[in-house]
């Protein structure tokens, strides 16, 4: 959960935003409000596990390996986003032909 702290901050930031808004604008204002503390509280749990399995080891791996692990995963987040691109590519040109 977030903190009052961070739930103000973003409030904030909401009520900053200028009040004529393209559509696109004020979606991305939804988002902050509506999206951004689910999206937080998932990397907290995500945390909590990490810190459940390792400890506090993640501290102390060397900037090299955190380089390292951070590429790999940003790999994966590629590759599996041209699974999703190539299986979205399908479905449309299957719903093509349905037309």
């Amino acid at each position: 959960m977030l903190s009052k702290k961070s739930l103000e901050f973003f409030r904030e930031l909401i009520a900053m935003w200028p009040r004529r808004q393209p559509v696109n604008a004020i979606r991305s204002a939804a988002a902050i409000r509506d999206d951004w503390p689910v999206f937080i509280e998932s990397i907290q749990k995500r945390l909590k596990v990490g810190e459940r399995d390792y400890g506090d080891s993640s501290f102390e791996v060397p900037l090299v390996e955190l380089v390292d692990e951070i590429q790999q995963e940003l790999e994966d987040v590629a590759g599996w986003s041209f699974i999703m691109w190539s299986r979205l590519r399908q479905l449309s040109g299957a719903a093509k032909k349905i037309k």
